[in-house]
């Protein structure tokens, strides 16, 4: 990621000395986004740990679906001379497996997680640089579920899901390199609601559900960057 902004960063400079004054930027109609959210965030999380009596496995009780997690995003947005209309698809996957080669023993756990974003932005722009702010609406469907095997005859599984839905007042930059491609970064205040239900099996019958529903906040993302294709 490094490599990729120091690159950008020496590029625009080369861009600079060659382009006159007088070219105009944020003039163009269609936007596409990639993005990278949550940078800075832990890819892994604190799990709860448990002794069988012969080696010590992480055993998730349960999991936290607002804990930030490194997600891709890609996005569109629709210009006019005022602001944009904006449309966002995002994705994150993480999955981890614990073994040991003198133990018939196993855990595993998979989280996958995609949403869509839909809003309105409003922007300046001075030159090169071009600042937004607006909000999203948002919905989003997440699922977790962990394995727990012991001994290779008794299985205990976790499935859990959640829907969310909410809005986000937002704030952004984009800096132009040439009047077709741009790097942004932006930050979030997210407000949603959220309801989820968790069931727990053994040997793959149902032994007991649990169901949560709530609202939360969150500053976000833990890092935020653009790469802007304009057109």
């Amino acid at each position: 990621m490094l490599l990729i902004v120091v690159f950008i960063m020496g590029l625009s400079s080369s861009v600079l000395c060659q382009e006159t004054e007088k070219t105009v930027f944020n003039t163009q109609k269609t936007e596409v986004n990639i993005a990278i959210a949550n940078i800075f965030a832990k890819n892994d999380f604190y799990p709860y740990y448990a002794y069988d009596g012969t080696l010590v496995l992480p055993y998730f009780l349960y999991y936290d679906y607002s804990q930030p997690k490194t997600k891709l995003i890609a996005g569109l947005k629709f210009h006019n001379p005022k602001g944009a209309v904006r449309l966002a698809f995002e994705f994150s996957y993480n999955g981890r497996k614990y073994d040991n080669d003198n133990s018939a023993n196993t855990s595993s756990y998979k989280i996958l997680e995609a949403g869509m974003n839909a809003g309105y932005e409003w922007h300046s722009t001075f030159n090169r640089v071009n600042i937004y702010y607006g909000f999203d609406m948002s919905v989003a469907h997440a699922n977790y579920k962990y394995i727990n095997t012991i001994n290779s005859s008794e299985e205990h599984t976790t499935k859990s899901s959640e829907i969310s839905y909410g809005m986000s007042p937002l704030v952004g930059v984009n800096f132009f390199i040439t009047p077709n491609l741009s790097i942004g970064t932006e930050m979030k205040f997210m407000m949603e609601g959220f309801s989820g239900k968790t069931i727990y099996e053994y040997n793959g019958e149902e032994q007991d559900t649990d169901k949560s529903n709530g609202f939360r906040t969150q500053f976000g993302p833990l890092g935020f960057l653009s790469f802007n294709i304009h057109f």
